[in-house]
């Protein structure tokens, strides 16, 4: 039986309550490994320096920074400690929008999220489980200077699992973006996309800045 998982930082460190964000994990590639996971027109991408979010607040100093990408993990705590309970079985984006916004894997394997104010899934969408693991550190010519990495170690990663055979795969988008830029894609029974690379995970990252954004578009 899975169980979900409140993420707690512990001596084997997962991703805290407060928040966190994801990277690619890709040991040994030094193209994808460590680029920022980014909520990108409805999608989670590869390659962009940050997230699309907007905040309608007349006063700019009461919005929520709106620059990274930032998950929790609403379902509440099974085990104060890793790995009795391995498995996050449900993520929310860290958002102040009211009716928030769902995180799900669509048919065709596309791993996406709603629009603001809802939490309705499309049909044939699920909610993602995901498998944690410790991983590798940091590789040691990460381009910190570039926008789009997080070179930072993180507390481990998550492999996406399926009822097919898992993992995920970094595609072109389904719609104009700039070049170098990617969707992410589990490894569904519906994915049938060529020209794709496999990513073996992502990697999770604490973070301790507060609310993510209003709301991401």
């Amino acid at each position: 039986m899975l169980f979900t998982l409140l993420l707690a930082a512990t001596a084997l460190s997962t991703p805290t309550l407060a928040g966190f964000t994801f990277t690619a994990y890709a040991p040994g590639d030094h193209i994808f490994d460590h680029l920022k996971v980014e909520a990108v027109d409805l999608s989670f991408t590869l390659g962009f320096t940050r997230p699309a979010s907007y905040c309608p607040l007349a006063d700019p100093s009461a919005c929520p920074p709106g620059n990274e990408t930032v998950f929790y993990n609403p379902s509440g705590l099974v085990s104060p400690t890793f790995p009795a309970s391995p498995y996050l079985t449900h993520l929310s984006q860290s958002i102040e929008v009211p009716g928030g916004q769902q995180v799900y894997m669509a048919p065709s394997g596309q791993w996406a999220y709603t629009e603001a104010h809802s939490d309705e899934l499309p049909v044939g969408a699920t909610y993602p489980v995901w498998q944690f693991s410790t991983g590798a550190p940091a590789w040691p010519c990460c381009p910190r200077k570039d926008p789009r990495y997080n070179c930072d170690d993180g507390v481990g990663y998550y492999t996406y699992q399926s009822p097919g055979s898992g993992g995920l795969f970094a595609c072109p988008p389904p719609w104009p973006a700039p070049a170098a830029t990617f969707a992410l894609y589990g490894n569904t029974p519906g994915f049938n996309l060529t020209g794709c690379v496999a990513i073996e995970g992502i990697r999770a990252h604490n973070y301790t800045g507060g609310i993510g954004a209003w709301e991401y578009t």
